[in-house]
């Protein structure tokens, strides 16, 4: 996988899972549901389909108007995205050698 593929800039994505849950403690609803879609897709151009369902999951949810159960999906978007990280780290590395 080249290099460029699984470079990754975790910074943006955990400020988007902050972001997420800023707008879940203000009860903004709509903060919520746009980091969730930029989470979204970039799970999918990573192709980490579980992270990008989950993000879905909670863009439709917040898109909704409401944020019951918002908490447990964004702490599942953030675990997800803690082993996305990991793979795509380990993968980047493997090409290294």
């Amino acid at each position: 996988m080249p290099n460029s593929v699984t470079r990754i800039r975790p910074d943006k994505r955990e400020r988007l899972v902050d972001s997420a849950r800023r707008g879940l403690q203000q009860g903004q609803a709509d903060e919520v549901r746009r980091a969730a879609h930029t989470l979204k897709s970039t799970g999918a151009t990573f192709g980490a389909t579980r992270f990008s369902e989950l993000s879905r999951s909670l863009e439709s949810l917040a898109s909704s108007g409401t944020l019951d159960g918002a908490a447990d999906l964004i702490r599942r978007v953030e675990a997800e995205y803690q082993a996305v990280r990991i793979a795509l780290e380990t993968v980047r590395e493997r090409g290294r050698r």
